[in-house]
């Protein structure tokens, strides 16, 4: 599905002292229903390319939608 960025932040994880951050998205479910995720952490160099607005792919089970794995972008 499609997904929103709603906000992407740094979190209070940190990996090799490297501050980790989150994408926050919504998405809508094949059912019509909204919904609010955030990603696994990342390292600021990938959260970087993110943007407030940006479109990007989450994956979803069908049967429980709210169970989601952000992708990003998909590449070609």
């Amino acid at each position: 599905a499609e997904a929103t960025v709603t906000s992407v932040e740094p979190t209070n994880v940190r990996i090799n002292r490297v501050t980790q951050w989150v994408v926050k998205y919504n998405y809508t479910d094949f059912a019509g229903r909204m919904h609010e995720a955030k990603s696994e952490y990342m390292p600021p160099r990938d959260a970087e390319k993110w943007h407030e607005g940006d479109q990007g792919v989450v994956r979803y089970d069908q049967a429980r939608p709210e169970v989601n794995y952000w992708v990003g972008r998909e590449e070609t």
